[in-house]
C-alpha cells in the first residue's frame, strides 16, 4: 500500500502557503464554470423556453457528473498518483468549457456540463489528500480554509461576470477564457506543484466495509449534504427567489448575490482558525446551527431586511467546510483519506447541489418557495445537534480539543 511521510515533521506551515494557493487556484478554475450558471438561470429559461423546475435540473446534471467523478477518483488515484489525477481534472474541465463555448446544441450543452462536473469531481479527493499530506493535523483547519478560498471567490465572481455579459458572443468568449485558464493552471501545477506525488488506496471491499461501519462517516454524509445544500443549493436558487418572490429585478438580485459572498472569502479563513481553536466538532455544531437558522429566516424575512439575511446566510454557509473536511480526514487512517472523501462527497453533492435546487425549483412553480428554505433550515439545525456526538478514530492519536471533549474529561 502506498504511503507518505507525515506532515508533522515537514517544513513550517508558512512555507507551504504558495503551494496551497496553487491548489486553491486549480479548485477555482474547476468551480467557476459550474457556478456561473446560477446567476444566468433566468436567461437560460428565456433562451431555452423552459420552466423553473426544468432549468434547475441542469444543476442536478452537473452534480451527477461531480458525483461520478468523486466515485471514480479513488480508482484513478490508486492507479495513478494524486498529482496526475489533479492534472487530468484540469484538462477535462478546460476541454468541456472550450467545447461548451462553441456548441449550439442543447444535448451537447448538457453533455459538456456533465463532463465538466466529472472533471471537477475527480479533483477533489486528490486535492484533499495532497493538502493533508503537506501540513500537520493541528494545522488542517487553516490549510483547508485556504483551499476553500476557491469556491468563495468563485461565488463572488460568478454574478459579477454574469452582469458584465452582453450578447451571445461574449457568453461564449467567457467559457473560452475559463477553458484556457484551466489549461494554464494545469501547466503551472505540472511545472511547480509536487504535492500529491503518491498513490491513494484502491477502494476495495475491505476499505469500503470498514468506512461504512463507522457511525461518524454517515453523520458526516448527512452534515455535508446539508452543508452543500445550504451553500451551493441556496446560492443557485437565491436570484430566482429574489426576483419571483421578493420583487427584485435580475441585476439587483445578482448584485446582492455577489456582495453577500464577499465576506465569505475572509470568513472561510477565519473559520479555519476558529476550528483549530475551538475544536473541529464544536466548530461544525456552531456553523451548521447558525447556517440553519438563517436559511430558515430567508422564508420569513420581509423586503426591508431580506438583504441582511441573504448576506448573513451566505457568510455562515461557507464556514462549515474547513472544519467538516478536517473531521472527515480524521475518522480514517491517512491512506484512506481520499477514499472517505470520494465516498462521502458524491452523496452530498447530489443531495445539496442537485436535489436541493430541484426541490426548490419545484416548490417555486407551486408558489411555495419559502417553505423549501424553512425545511432545509430545520434539517440543518437538527443535524447540527446530532454532530455533538461525533467520535474520531483514536488510532491516529489526534486529540480532540473541542469544548464538548473538555467537559467530558472534567466529568471523568
Amino acid at each position: 500500500m502506498a504511503f507518505h511521510r507525515s506532515a508533522g515533521s515537514g517544513p513550517p506551515f508558512s512555507s507551504q502557503i504558495p503551494l496551497l494557493l496553487l491548489l486553491a487556484g486549480i479548485f477555482f478554475s474547476s468551480f467557476l464554470p459550474r457556478v456561473i450558471l446560477a446567476p444566468l438561470l433566468l436567461a437560460i429559461e428565456e433562451t431555452l423556453r423552459i420552466g423553473h423546475a426544468e432549468a434547475s435540473r441542469l444543476f442536478l446534471l452537473i452534480s451527477a457528473g461531480v458525483s461520478l467523478g468523486l466515485l471514480l477518483s479513488g480508482i484513478a488515484s490508486s492507479r495513478l498518483s494524486h498529482r496526475t489525477v489533479i492534472l487530468w481534472s484540469c484538462l477535462m474541465v478546460g476541454t468541456a468549457s472550450l467545447v461548451l463555448s462553441h456548441t449550439g446544441s442543447v444535448l451537447l450543452l448538457k453533455s459538456c456540463l456533465f463532463f465538466m462536473g466529472l472533471g471537477g469531481g475527480l479533483y477533489f479527493p486528490s486535492g484533499i489528500a495532497a493538502i493533508t499530506s503537506l501540513v500537520a493535523p493541528e494545522r488542517w483547519g487553516k490549510a483547508l480554509a485556504i483551499h476553500e478560498l476557491a469556491p468563495n471567490v468563485a461565488f463572488v465572481a460568478a454574478p459579477v461576470v454574469a452582469d458584465l455579459l452582453g450578447d451571445g458572443s461574449s457568453w461564449r468568449s467567457l467559457f473560452t477564457f475559463m477553458g484556457l485558464f484551466c489549461y494554464g493552471m494545469a501547466m503551472m501545477y505540472w511545472w511547480k506543484g509536487r504535492a500529491g506525488d503518491f498513490r491513494g488506496e484502491f477502494p476495495g471491499f475491505d476499505a469500503l466495509r470498514e468506512i461504512a461501519a463507522l457511525p461518524a462517516f454517515w453523520m458526516m454524509v448527512i452534515l455535508f449534504g446539508l452543508g452543500v445544500g445550504g451553500s451551493i443549493g441556496v446560492y443557485t436558487m437565491t436570484p430566482l427567489y429574489l426576483v419571483t418572490t421578493k420583487g427584485f429585478d435580475p441585476e439587483a438580485a445578482n448584485a446582492l448575490l455577489a456582495v453577500a459572498r464577499v465576506p465569505g472569502v475572509v470568513m472561510a479563513l477565519a473559520s479555519g482558525v476558529l476550528a483549530d481553536r475551538l475544536g473541529v466538532r464544536s466548530a461544525v455544531f456552531l456553523f451548521s446551527m447558525s447556517t440553519g437558522v438563517f436559511t430558515a429566516l430567508l422564508a420569513w424575512s420581509g423586503e426591508s431586511w431580506i438583504a441582511v439575511v441573504v448576506v448573513l446566510q451566505s457568510v455562515l454557509s461557507v464556514c462549515f467546510f474547513p472544519a467538516g473536511f478536517a473531521i472527515l480526514s480524521r475518522i480514517v487512517e491517512p491512506a484512506r483519506r481520499s477514499v472517505v472523501v470520494s465516498l462521502c462527497i458524491p452523496v452530498a453533492v447530489l443531495a445539496g447541489a442537485g436535489a436541493v435546487p430541484s426541490l426548490l425549483g419545484l416548490l417555486a412553480e407551486q408558489e411555495r418557495f419559502p417553505q423549501g428554505f424553512m425545511l432545509l433550515g430545520g434539517l440543518m439545525m437538527a443535524a447540527s445537534a446530532a454532530s455533538l456526538f461525533l467520535r474520531f478514530d483514536k488510532r491516529q492519536g489526534i486529540p480532540d480539543h473541542s469544548w464538548t471533549s473538555r467537559c467530558a474529561m472534567r466529568r471523568r
